[in-house]
């Protein structure tokens, strides 16, 4: 696409310079080319509210970690990196919040959001099915519940709720297109808030 060409023109760019720092040759012949590549124009999908009440239909199907997931991406808008790496300490039931820690936010924003009614009732559910508490993981890997699951686990969870639900495939919707469908749905709100 327009960005990988523009990735390795700039590293054609930078090859001649170390060409031209090292001596080996007397001048960059693409020092000032500036290709016109068009205008990139990516593709970042939303889930709508159709689409995920279809994902949490087929939740179950695919893995009973899926729906706690699918839920946390939606109503919170987080990454799933972050949501991965929740510790059920992290889930505080009494208060109605979610501590979100810094070392696994990709900012590094340690702080605190509050619980939506659906989000809450997952929880409670995922903590009635499987009773953790302190420093488990609430998404453990399979194999070795000493840690999360992997990327490319809840990746595989995604594609099978996709083929399950019977959603026309979209090239740029997953995990993030909750993230964008909170984020618009919030747009009107405050950064802060």
């Amino acid at each position: 696409g327009h960005r990988q060409v523009l990735y390795d023109l700039s590293f054609a760019r930078a090859v001649f310079n170390w060409g031209v720092g090292a001596g080996l040759l007397d001048r960059n012949p693409w020092q000032h080319y500036r290709p016109d590549v068009g205008k990139h124009t990516p593709r970042r999908p939303l889930l709508d509210r159709t689409d995920y009440a279809k994902l949490c239909e087929v939740a179950n199907q695919v893995d009973a970690q899926f729906g706690l997931a699918l839920v946390l991406a939606y109503e919170t808008g987080h990454r799933i990196g972050a949501i991965r790496h929740l510790r059920w300490s992290d889930i505080d039931l009494e208060r109605d919040v979610i501590r979100w820690r810094g070392e696994n936010d990709k900012i590094g924003l340690e702080h605190e959001t509050p619980m939506t009614a659906p989000l809450r009732n997952a929880l409670q559910e995922a903590r009635r099915r499987s009773p953790g508490i302190g420093e488990r993981w609430v998404f453990p890997a399979p194999k070795d519940p000493s840690q999360p699951a992997s990327r490319f686990l809840v990746g595989v969870w995604w594609e099978r709720a996709e083929k399950l639900a019977k959603l026309k495939p979209e090239p740029g919707r997953g995990w993030h297109s909750c993230r964008r469908a909170f984020a618009t749905d919030l747009k009107q709100v405050p950064l802060p808030d």
